[in-house]
């Protein structure tokens, strides 16, 4: 059996569905001898912008053809993905893309078709700035998405929150699987720093700056939390800027709060700091207003850290409120100050919510585990093809 699968598959991923690629083909590399077993080649189609690719001579069974998205997508990825990938697509049993155009084109080549959408247009649009660029995306993308899903064998839905938006729009559920992203396992090998190695507790804040990850509510927070908490803290945040205007907008909120000496922006950030960061930082947090699956939590879970997070999109299914986090009102910056605080002040709380959150992780979003999963659904998808 041959399986197409189309994904941004790089050895240098950067973030959002990149390192989902990434850790999705680790996870096959680790039980490749089941792939051998089950019969199965998988054919990546990696439309990476910078797909370097390593050698796979150790796993003849996974094989790699780049591939480059035209930078007007929205309007011409369709005929441009089935042009440029029908010949290997036709020579394919099953096709399982991460992106609506070559979903489409496993679809148009008449192969039994899956697409995982990493997040859910209709709703960011309401989420995030308005602009006309942003407008044409997530409108173009809406209505391409809901004609192509007509024609999915499946659908693979990277959270539960998912499945609840499909119904919503009174889309066809019956083809819909739910298998969540995959985390890399260095992650799960992250040592916390403990009380007496650890100068200042760090408040991490790890998401791109934009409205719709609104940092700004976590800079109202600390207005409150300094006003409360006694000890030495800072709150880190990390990621590009995708809206500057936002960012300078953030920066003057901490200017006018008194805040620049416990604020710091890092920008992006090299993976081993990454990694440091979450050794030393005694939680997370996320006070998004729209998320589908954000793997800034599992990512945390995974380490040990607690997670205080809005209950934005799909993220009530990724942390139990009490047990390794809290949800909270982001609108509400003393709810959100005084949940931080608790876990600040808590020693014991901050050990036993991070020993849960790990427990969660290493059962559910473990690379080797997705992958059998996937394995699962293109076995079913074949043996009732």
């Amino acid at each position: 059996m041959k399986v197409i699968l189309a994904v941004p598959y790089t050895l240098n991923p950067h973030g959002g569905v990149e390192t989902v690629a990434y850790n999705t083909v680790q996870g096959f590399k680790k039980i490749h001898s089941l792939l051998e077993k089950e019969g199965i080649t998988l054919i990546i189609i990696s439309t990476a912008k910078s797909s370097k690719i390593e050698n796979l001579a150790d796993y003849p069974n996974i094989k790699v053809i780049p591939y480059s998205l035209p930078p007007s997508a929205t309007f011409t990825g369709f005929s441009h993905a089935y042009r440029n990938n029908k010949k290997v697509i036709r020579k394919s049993d099953i096709v399982h893309s991460h992106d609506i155009y070559n979903a489409y084109a496993g679809i148009k080549a008449s192969k039994p078709t899956a697409l995982t959408l990493h997040g859910i247009y209709w709703k960011e649009k309401l989420a995030d700035r308005t602009t006309l660029k942003k407008l044409v995306y997530y409108s173009g993308n809406t209505l391409s998405f809901k004609h192509i899903f007509r024609g999915l064998t499946n659908f693979v839905a990277i959270s539960p929150y998912v499945l609840d938006e499909l119904k919503e729009a009174r889309l066809n559920t019956d083809k819909v699987v739910i298998i969540e992203n995959p985390i890399s396992d260095v992650f799960f090998s992250v040592k916390k720093e403990t009380d007496t190695t650890k100068d200042i507790d760090i408040i991490w804040y790890p998401a791109v700056i934009s409205p719709r990850k609104n940092q700004l509510a976590m800079i109202e927070t600390m207005k409150y939390l300094m006003k409360e908490y006694r000890e030495p803290v800072t709150l880190v945040f990390t990621g590009g800027i995708t809206d500057k205007g936002y960012f300078l907008a953030l920066k003057a909120k901490t200017q006018k709060y008194k805040l620049s000496n416990n604020v710091r922006f890092l920008g992006k950030i090299p993976y081993k700091e990454l990694l440091e960061l979450y050794s030393k930082s005694t939680l997370a947090v996320l006070l998004s207003r729209q998320e589908t699956a954000p793997m800034v939590i599992s990512e945390a879970l995974a380490t040990g850290t607690p997670v205080v997070s809005s209950p934005a999109g799909g993220v009530p299914y990724m942390i139990d409120h009490g047990i390794d986090g809290f949800l909270v009102n982001p609108n509400n910056p003393q709810e959100v100050a005084e949940k931080i605080i608790r876990i600040l002040e808590d020693r014991k709380l901050q050990k036993r919510m991070g020993t849960n959150g790990k427990k969660k992780a290493i059962k559910r979003w473990k690379a080797e585990i997705i992958a059998k999963k996937l394995i699962g659904l293109y076995l079913k998808v074949y043996e009732e093809g």
